[in-house]
C-alpha cells in the first residue's frame, strides 16, 4: 500500500500513513514538522476522521481502531472476521463502517465500539475497496473487486 493522506474536517490537521507504516499528524498552520506520530499504527491501510475531527478510525491487516486524536490513544478496537480491513468511513450519526478483504461491510457504534450490523453479498466473492456514507448519514455505498 502506498501513502494514505486525509484532511481533518475543519482543514486544520492532516493525517498521513507513510509507506514505512508510520501514521503522522500535522498541525497545518504550525508548519512542516509532524505534530505527533501515532504509536501502534504500523501497517494501517485506511484512515477516516470523525465529523468533529476529535477522533480517527484506522484500518489494517488485523483490525480497525478508533483513536482519540488529542491523547494519541486507542479508544476502541473493532474486531470483525479476522481479515484485513481495507477501508473505513465515519457517518455524521456516530457510526463507523469498515470493509474487508473477505467482502464484508461492518457497521460499528463509534462511541462504544460495539458491532451494529454486518453486510455480505453472498452471490459474489471479493474485496471491499471503498465505503462511503451519504452526507446525512442515512445511506452507505460500498464498492469492491471481485475474485473469480
Amino acid at each position: 500500500m502506498g501513502v494514505v493522506v486525509t484532511w481533518s474536517p475543519d482543514g486544520s490537521m492532516l493525517v498521513a500513513k507513510s509507506p514505512n507504516g508510520f501514521t503522522m499528524l500535522w498541525d497545518v498552520a504550525k508548519g512542516a514538522m509532524p505534530l505527533r506520530v501515532l504509536k501502534g499504527l504500523f501497517s494501517k491501510w485506511a484512515v477516516a476522521w470523525s465529523p468533529d475531527g476529535a477522533m480517527l478510525c484506522t484500518g489494517a491487516a488485523e483490525d480497525a481502531r478508533i483513536w482519540d486524536v488529542a491523547r494519541s490513544a486507542v479508544v476502541h478496537i473493532l474486531e470483525g472476521d479476522g481479515d484485513s480491513v481495507t477501508c473505513v468511513a465515519w457517518s455524521c450519526g456516530g457510526v463507523v463502517a469498515t470493509g474487508s478483504k473477505t467482502g464484508t461491510v461492518r457497521l460499528w457504534d463509534a462511541m462504544t465500539g460495539a458491532p451494529v450490523h454486518m453486510l455480505k453479498c453472498e452471490q459474489q466473492r471479493g474485496e471491499v475497496k471503498c465505503v462511503v456514507f451519504s452526507p446525512d448519514g442515512s445511506m452507505l455505498a460500498a464498492c469492491g473487486k471481485l475474485h473469480h
